[in-house]
């Protein structure tokens, strides 16, 4: 009897243990289903006129916050983001968080600038009017070298739906232009999308505008992670002392949106000048 109860509970225990063994098994392929929030991007200014502080966090103990500048995918190797990076030329710098319980976060994209040298601006205007519930801070403030977060409520950006952005420049003087880069805001799940084109015309004192340089930007074909975007166009350098910058919105939302059919909103922050 004794060798009986004896086998039955050795049976129990190595049942016990299985089972224990099972649940935690179930437990960690539960936990490895579950993916990092992407990480916190801190950086002093996104345009900068000497250098960029860049540095990234994520509350969760075990956490490797890692980075590339080279164009490629962030990987488990890639350089830790320990303290902040900085940042002495125009850079792409790809974030992403790894645990080695949990699933990588998203690949965060921050475009970091360097501004040119100023021009002398004798005017700004802006001839198409932003939206009453976004004015931003006028004409001026879309060249004054500030730039804005992913928070479109800030009075940084200048939102437009509907129309175009439109916007005048008088120059002290004649000027070289060889290129045009918008600063926008790409945020999908508030129906703002990143521009459509982007269109300059120039003209010497006295004589009539003529188109520069056009471009198309193809629409977004899916959903993307909200991103602070810079559309730039190029030309063969021109001399002019009056410029006109469209910079296009989208006139239809695509299809796979929920507000398909309606016109997208725009937001920009600043026009850069080459």
């Amino acid at each position: 009897m004794k060798i009986i109860r004896t086998i039955i509970a050795l049976s129990t225990c190595a049942l016990y243990l299985a089972t224990a063994s099972t649940l935690s098994a179930q437990t960690y392929a539960s936990a490895t289903n579950f993916q990092l929030a992407d990480p916190n991007i801190k950086a002093d200014s996104l345009l900068f006129w000497e250098s960029c502080s860049l540095s990234a966090d994520l509350d969760y103990a075990g956490t490797d916050i890692r980075y590339t500048i080279d164009g490629s995918e962030p990987v488990e190797t890639s350089p830790i983001l320990e303290k902040a990076l900085v940042l002495r030329q125009s850079s792409e710098v790809k974030i992403k968080a790894f645990h080695s319980e949990l699933q990588a976060s998203n690949t965060v994209l921050v475009s970091c600038m360097k501004m040119p040298a100023k021009l002398p601006i004798q005017s700004v205007k802006l001839k198409t009017p932003a939206h009453t519930s976004y004015p931003g801070k006028g004409a001026a403030s879309l060249v004054d070298g500030t730039k804005g977060s992913l928070n479109f409520r800030e009075p940084h950006w200048s939102g437009f739906q509907g129309n175009h952005l439109e916007l005048e420049l008088t120059f002290e003087g004649p000027v070289q232009i060889s290129a045009v880069t918008a600063s926008v805001l790409s945020d999908q799940a508030s129906w703002i999308f990143p521009s459509s084109g982007i269109a300059v015309w120039g003209a010497k004192k006295g004589h009539p505008y003529e188109l520069i340089a056009e471009s198309e930007i193809p629409v977004l074909d899916g959903e993307a992670s909200s991103a602070l975007l810079f559309p730039r166009i190029e030309f063969p350098r021109k001399e002019v002392q009056h410029l006109i910058i469209i910079v296009k919105s989208t006139d239809k939302i695509p299809e796979w949106h929920q507000g398909k059919g309606t016109p997208g909103w725009l937001f920009v922050d600043e026009i850069i000048l080459e």
